[in-house]
């Protein structure tokens, strides 16, 4: 049921959101204006709503088209399409929004478990299996705790070798890189290092005499910043295919 492109143009045109936002938005309202991908990566789509009017789409259709949605993906991209119907109800175009709770159940897809390591030989294990230059990068994740959004931007110069921490001061998520903020939720701050985890990053040649500042920590094979869900699918799932432990 794919819903007409030209309006989900003219709301993603209004819309006031961060440049990365709008994209993440579009690519998952494609799902409804071209439909929904076939194969993986093999260009076709169908079952879309794209070419119905926006005032012709019933919650049927809604119902309809979200069973054939990706699972996991499921809940964003029909909110996605609330947002979409809202606006449509805002400008006066339709009197109700079939893509709302009330028509179309839309409930959030249970957490999966996630299964940790139980020694540190296990992550060194794992750690070999990373390309040389995400070399320590299982030591480092598990050792601090810090979320990839956290890690993946990270540099040479945010590390204080000599207080034994790091400074966590930038997140980078879905292509967007922001500086934290002073105080509040997801604050600037240091957090300390293991012993273990220094070992293993001055082994890389990732920290230390010599080590070019600017240097990303875990950079891609291009020297930017990772793509996370590239970096999980083509090296980390890879790499801890065979053992027990949590997916960064």
């Amino acid at each position: 049921m794919p819903v007409e492109a030209r309006f989900v143009d003219e709301y993603l045109a209004q819309h006031n959101a961060k440049e990365n936002t709008l994209r993440v938005l579009g690519d998952r309202l494609k799902y409804a204006t071209d439909g929904i991908p076939v194969k993986p990566r093999s260009g076709k789509r169908e079952h879309g709503l794209g070419d119905r009017l926006v005032h012709r789409i019933e919650p049927r259709d809604v119902g309809e088209w979200r069973k054939r949605l990706p699972e996991r993906s499921a809940w964003h991209i029909t909110k996605a399409l609330r947002q979409v119907l809202a606006y449509a109800v805002k400008q006066g175009i339709v009197g109700r929004n079939v893509a709302s709770g009330d028509y179309v159940p839309n409930p959030k897809p249970p957490r999966r478990e996630i299964r940790p390591f139980e020694t540190w030989e296990e992550i060194e294990d794992v750690d070999v299996e990373l390309p040389p230059r995400l070399r320590s990068l299982a030591i480092f994740g598990c050792g601090t705790g810090l979320r990839p959004e956290e890690w993946i931007p990270l540099r040479a110069r945010d590390f204080d070798l000599a207080a034994g921490v790091v400074l966590v001061q930038r997140t980078f998520t879905y292509g967007d890189l922001r500086d934290s903020p002073e105080k509040g939720k997801g604050a600037r701050r240091r957090v300390p290092l293991r012993s273990r985890v220094v070992e293993a990053l001055r082994e890389a040649g990732k920290v230390g005499p010599g080590v070019d500042p600017d240097a990303l920590l875990f950079p891609d094979s291009e020297g930017a910043m990772l793509d996370l869900q590239s970096f999980r699918r083509n090296w980390w799932n890879v790499a801890v295919a065979t053992r027990s432990c949590a997916a960064i």
